[in-house]
Order: structure tokens, then C-alpha cells, then sequence
């Protein structure tokens, strides 16, 4: 549809009927997608809490259990946080309170996952450990040696700030997490609003 067809059926239509239609879909599925993935971390906090209780009098491996299960935890818990932050979406408030509503969640959605991503580089480690005892029975400490757990760790720590190097050169890349629907959404509100600013009067 060209341009100005859009606009005049801008200037024909209630702007809120548009809203409604075109974006509540949207910010539904991304709903249903949050809500998977707090769903989908569920199981790994119940497998790490038995873990945990299983190996309590044991540091080794305590402490790298409590570390995945605290990332996990953050992880359920900023998914659960965008799924209300998208129900409270007020359909029916002006486009530029809808904007912001949007903004926010997707700045919310972005930095949460970079927040994962960098804190993740710290768990694998962690995660190799609980694995190989868990699952193995091994003792990773001793198959693997101190020395190359302890190194791993340092590249873990060294990758964080490379990492946040790159999110701030490649700003594109960091959009791109706010996830295709949360982009989509935006995108949408922005030319409602445009339109709006170019509406003729009546």
C-alpha cells in the first residue's frame, strides 16, 4: 500500500481500532514466547536444587551449582517480568504512551539478554562441573585438572568486556535482541505516529 493511501486511511479510521488489530497480535505472540522461556527454565531449577541439596556438604561442587542456579533464576525471572510488562500494554492510550510502554520493554528484553549472554560466558565452567557429577558421576577437578579449570574461568572473565565492546560497536546487533515481533511493534507505532504528526485536519 502506498503512502499516502496509508495516511488517508489514517485520517478515516480511529487510530485506536489500528492499534488494537495490529499490534495486540503482535505483543501476543511475543507473550506466549516469554512465557515458554520462563516455562522452559523451570526444570533446570528443579534439576539444580536437587543437585544442590544432594552435594551440600560438598563446596567443590556446591558453589558452581549455586552459581548456575542463581543464573537460572535471573533468567526465569526477567522472562516472567517481560510477560507483565506486555499484558500491562494500555491499548487504548495515545500512540506515544503505547510507544513508550513498548520501549521500555524492549530496552528491558535487550539488556536482559545481554545481561544472560555476559554473565553466561562465567557459567560454562560451572555447568561442565555439575554436568560430569551429576550425570557422570566424575569428578571434573580431577579429569580435567585445577589448572584448566581455573584458566577457563580467567578466559570467561576476559571474554566479558570484549563482549560488551562489541554490543556497544554493533549497536545493530543489540536491536536485533529486542526480537523481530518487539521490532516489528515498534516499527509500526513509529509510522502511526508520523502519520498522526501528518494528519490533515478536519
Amino acid at each position: 500500500m502506498e503512502l499516502d493511501a496509508l495516511k488517508e486511511l489514517w485520517a478515516n479510521h480511529d487510530p485506536q481500532l489500528n492499534l488494537d488489530s495490529k499490534l495486540r497480535p503482535r505483543i501476543l505472540r511475543f507473550v506466549i514466547l516469554a512465557a515458554f522461556e520462563a516455562l522452559v527454565g523451570i526444570y533446570p531449577l528443579l534439576v539444580l536444587g536437587n543437585f544442590i541439596y544432594q552435594n551440600r556438604a560438598e563446596p567443590r561442587y556446591l558453589i558452581p551449582a549455586v552459581t548456575l542456579h542463581l543464573w537460572v533464576i535471573g533468567t526465569v525471572a526477567a522472562a516472567i517480568r517481560q510477560v507483565f510488562m506486555a499484558r500491562a500494554i494500555d491499548y487504548a492510550k495515545p500512540v506515544t504512551a503505547v510507544q513508550k510502554q513498548i520501549e521500555n520493554l524492549r530496552i528491558f528484553r535487550i539488556r536482559s539478554v545481554q545481561i544472560a549472554l555476559l554473565t553466561g560466558q562465567l557459567c560454562w565452567i560451572p555447568l561442565l562441573i555439575v554436568a560430569m557429577r551429576g550425570i557422570l558421576g566424575l569428578d571434573a577437578y580431577r579429569v580435567f585438572g585445577a589448572a584448566f579449570i581455573y584458566s577457563n574461568l580467567g578466559v570467561g572473565v576476559a571474554i566479558v568486556p570484549l563482549a560488551i565492546w562489541f554490543s556497544q560497536k554493533f549497536p545493530r546487533f543489540s536491536r536485533q535482541i529486542g526480537g523481530e515481533t518487539l521490532n516489528r511493534a515498534a516499527a509500526f507505532l513509529d509510522s502511526l505516529g508520523k502519520f498522526r504528526e501528518e494528519r490533515p485536519s478536519s
